[in-house]
């Protein structure tokens, strides 16, 4: 017998040797029962022919084609954290052979509306599900957890379809309660949030006060500055209600004196307190043109009785002696240095 055909020889004896003391050429009483019941697939897929045990997957070895891909969250997982039992005929492809149903099939046996195999909690999924609902979830409430809803019951089961309230009282009842500017409660507001909330943020709520614009210096007060006390109906739109402190305390002119009207209007506008114009011009003589314009800074300069602003006349400024009149003012009917003659000739003030 040559080398050669002596080492095919031995080659050959020693591949069985190895392999009857694996097991695996053995036959009769001694072979092992086949543990996977009616499931048949190449045992080389999982097994190697050195080893029977443990099992290793060879990267070609597709579990798709059994009807269940091992893809995103179902990769990596161990065969027997869903084959509980060798007999793989056994193993269901249904989410609640593995996953504990947290809903009690109330929502029935399709996970895949809510999850997904990429992340248990597939927000897109919820979203999408809950526009079939009586609540969709628009602006912040899709950032919400479910369980700020939904409240859990015995064995932390959560039934998302009993009681859950679609109302805004039913969530947000104690940020309506909390609220103290204003205050929600004492004011007897609706618990309709969207009257004033939007669906966006809860901050920075917006209520239609058409009935008195809240522009210029009105806008950006606390509600509490107009309502005192918290008192939100009858609340007066006069002027004077809110400023009256402002309108005793003025001294150039002092408008308690002079008896002005507490429409603030009249002078003021709601862009800013100072700077109030009194249209002058039209209602008596020019004072902000002509030659008036530059000879005064404060009303007291011409209204000398800050207690009468009506006595006003021409000569608390101009002296005009009686005796030096010329024709033109002996014509004038009752002249008696009287305002009303003054202005029969100097209608604009000027000379």
């Amino acid at each position: 017998m040559n080398l050669d055909r002596r080492f095919r020889v031995g080659a050959v004896l020693c591949l069985l040797s190895m392999s009857l003391g694996s097991g695996v050429a053995q036959s009769g009483e001694d072979r092992a029962p086949y543990p996977h019941g009616t499931f048949r697939a190449d045992c080389t897929g999982c097994h190697a022919a050195n080893s029977w045990s443990p099992p290793s997957f060879k990267e070609s070895w597709d579990h798709g084609e059994f009807g269940f891909p091992l893809a995103q969250g179902h990769s990596g997982v161990e065969c027997r954290d869903c084959h509980a039992s060798l007999d793989f005929s056994k193993a269901t492809a249904a989410c609640v052979g593995c996953h504990f149903d947290r809903h009690e099939g109330v929502l029935g046996a399709d996970c895949s509306r809510c999850h997904s195999t990429r992340e248990f909690r597939d927000r897109v999924a919820f979203l999408r599900m809950h526009e079939l609902t009586s609540f969709p979830l628009p602006g912040a409430h899709a950032t919400v957890d479910c369980e700020a809803c939904h409240a859990g019951g015995a064995d932390d089961v959560i039934d998302y379809t009993l009681n859950t309230p679609v109302t805004c009282d039913g969530c947000h009842l104690s940020d309506y309660e909390s609220t103290q500017d204003p205050d929600h409660v004492a004011a007897g507001f609706p618990t309709d949030c969207t009257q004033c909330h939007s669906l966006v943020g809860w901050e920075d709520g917006d209520f239609d006060h058409a009935f008195f614009p809240l522009t210029d210096g009105h806008g950006g007060l606390p509600c509490g500055q107009c309502h005192v006390g918290g008192v939100y109906e009858g609340t007066s739109a006069d002027c004077y209600v809110c400023h009256q402190a402002d309108f005793e305390g003025v001294e150039d002119p002092d408008h308690v004196a002079a008896g002005f009207p507490t429409d603030c209007l009249a002078c003021h506008t709601t862009a800013q307190w100072q700077g109030a114009q009194f249209d002058h011009d039209a209602m008596y003589f020019p004072i902000y043109t002509g030659k008036h314009r530059e000879a005064w800074d404060s009303c007291a300069d011409c209204h000398l009785n800050p207690g009468n602003y009506g006595t006003f006349c021409c000569t608390n400024c101009h002296e005009h002696n009686q005796g030096d009149t010329d024709d033109d003012h002996d014509e004038v009917s009752g002249y008696q240095y009287n305002c009303t003659s003054c202005f029969s000739c100097h209608p604009d003030g000027s000379d």
